[in-house]
């Protein structure tokens, strides 16, 4: 999905999140379309290519999701009883948060994944709407550890700049 058409797509979620969290809409909107474009460029480096809209459970492909409150998930492909590795990095400055998400687990997707649709594991967690996924076939499972430490910390590290130059610095 194009940013300026997630934008118009989402602009109620957005004006949500902004008021939930206490900060301007413009700040908010400046805040989720820098974190949509970095998600974008960081996931093409990390061979992360394949833009789709959908990805059936059956997919055999790790993927990646950025979820309209700016989390990410960083999903492995399945093993032989169709669980995977998940990382599930939250949004942080979020004031909502729940405590009971965890940021690593093994799951079974209850559902396809699709744009504006949840992602649901079984008995583990639902995730807000998916604005973006991508699909990549360059690395296996035994790799999917080494991947996604690496992905988790750049996305730590980028996101957290760009909450601090948008977001904390205009709540001073």
């Amino acid at each position: 999905m194009e940013i300026e058409k997630a934008i118009n797509e989402y602009k109620g979620t957005i004006e949500k999140l902004a008021k939930k969290n206490n900060v301007d809409y413009e700040i908010m909107l400046e805040n989720w379309r820098t974190k949509y474009s970095e998600f974008d460029k960081i996931t093409d480096k990390y061979g992360f290519n394949d833009v789709t809209s959908d990805y059936l459970t059956g997919d055999k492909e790790p993927f990646i999701a950025l979820t309209v409150n700016g989390s990410i998930l960083i999903v492995s492909e399945p093993d032989s009883e169709c669980i995977r590795r998940v990382r599930y990095q939250s949004i942080k400055i979020r004031t909502d948060e729940s405590a009971n998400v965890p940021e690593i687990f093994n799951g079974v997707l209850s559902n396809d994944v699709s744009l504006k649709k949840t992602v649901n594991f079984e008995n583990v967690m639902e995730t807000s709407p998916i604005i973006m996924i991508k699909k990549s076939d360059t690395f296996n499972w035994d790799e999917f550890e080494d991947v996604a430490d690496e992905l988790t910390l750049v996305f730590t590290k980028r996101f957290e700049k760009i909450d601090n130059d948008t977001i904390i610095k205009n709540l001073e």
